[in-house]
């Protein structure tokens, strides 16, 4: 293999991290072992409106990881588990920006779907 090819895969691989597959990249038809948001990098949001049911993260109420809690007083006893806990979904998403002071204008524009969303501040 040689360079170009080498940086080719590397910039696919790059790629398809974040999403996972696509039609042009990875294979579309792949099943996953667990679901996309524990597989892949790129987050999302759930409306604030959904049902509670869709809100929180059932997979996530699991005891945590005792090794996290802290110790007992022997190493050879257990920590008693903490109490589960049910994790919400994130419904909202900040961005931080650094713009040089000489910028007048800055224009936001937010796309899902067919949609498009645009915000222009001074």
């Amino acid at each position: 293999m040689n360079s170009f090819i080498i940086r080719e895969k590397l910039v696919e691989a790059i790629r398809l991290d974040p999403v996972g597959p696509s039609e042009n990249l990875g294979n579309p038809a792949e099943v996953l072992p667990q679901a996309p948001s524990r597989w892949y990098l790129t987050g999302f949001l759930v409306p604030l409106g959904a049902e509670p049911s869709q809100r929180a993260d059932e997979a996530s109420t699991h005891d945590l990881d005792p090794a996290l809690e802290g110790g007992g007083v022997d190493d050879g006893v257990r920590p008693e588990p903490a109490a589960a806990r049910q994790r919400y979904l994130p419904s909202s998403i900040d961005v931080s920006l650094l713009v040089p002071p000489s910028a007048g204008h800055l224009k936001v524009t937010v796309s899902w779907g067919d949609n498009h969303l645009s915000c222009c501040t001074i």
